[in-house]
């Protein structure tokens, strides 16, 4: 009832479509994906399970008809320099990054003896073990801020496998769990924010993260888009920062 009030559908006209009595209409399945408030891959692939052709756009950010939406998020980042920011696509690969972070991630793989991967992902890099979680000095209080918001997006894009896939990775990975289970999960809430904490080069820089996404997205890979920005927690990390960015814009200046 609840479903078919939202959807502005009788409730017997629901039941036979849940029932295979009546198919439904193109229209009525993007209504109903809209009513259950699902992501736009998720509704393009009730569409093909009724038969129909995808209706949301599905691009990859590099293709030629993403270019406005590339030009905008790249205003966005230059613009929070001297801070790091990035962009995330669904399955947490880093797409796009601004000056700073691409420096600091550098200086962290080079610190911590990592390897690099192409692209990055946002989650291997936190989690796995011979990534930067050697420098993360509060690493089980970022898992249980980062996997709660791997399991949201999980249950928001129903049934995605390759999500699911890459959170039996992750989940896999040593002393995740045990960070998960920690009896000091609890203290956790007692804090408004939980930030990332990075010790590297003799100091310790502390981070607050803020999300955002685009707003009427009509295109399954736009509305998946996820800008990330790492704001200083403490005028300790902002003045490196923007040491490290002055450094940076001296080398690029000499060469």
């Amino acid at each position: 009832m609840e479903l078919s009030f939202e959807a502005e559908v009788s409730t017997r006209h629901l039941s036979f479509l849940e029932t295979g009595r009546s198919n439904p209409s193109r229209r009525m399945i993007q209504r109903l994906g809209a009513a259950l408030d699902l992501p736009l891959r998720q509704q393009n692939h009730l569409l093909v399970a009724a038969g129909y052709a995808p209706v949301y756009g599905q691009a990859d950010i590099a293709d030629r008809s993403m270019r406005e939406i590339r030009d905008g998020l790249r205003f966005l980042l230059d613009n929070h320099d001297p801070y790091p920011a990035f962009v995330l696509n669904r399955m947490w690969n880093i797409v796009m990054s601004n000056r700073t972070h691409l420096r600091m991630l550098e200086r962290l793989q080079a610190v911590g003896g990592s390897r690099r991967e192409e692209p990055e992902n946002a989650l291997r890099l936190v989690l796995a073990p011979d990534r930067l979680r050697p420098l993360i000095s509060n690493w089980p209080q970022v898992v249980r801020a980062v996997i709660p918001r791997l399991e949201r997006q999980i249950r928001l894009a129903a049934h995605d496998r390759e999500l699911e896939e890459l959170r039996e990775e992750v989940l896999g990975y040593p002393m995740v769990l045990d960070a998960l289970r920690s009896s000091s999960a609890a203290a956790d809430g007692v804090a408004l924010l939980v930030p990332i904490e990075l010790e590297f080069d003799r100091q310790r820089l502390s981070f607050y993260t803020t999300i955002a996404s685009f707003g009427g997205a009509v295109d399954a890979t736009t509305q998946e888009l996820v800008i990330e920005s790492l704001l200083p927690a403490n005028e300790a990390t902002r003045q490196s920062l923007v040491r490290f960015a002055e450094a940076g814009a001296q080398r690029v200046g000499t060469a």
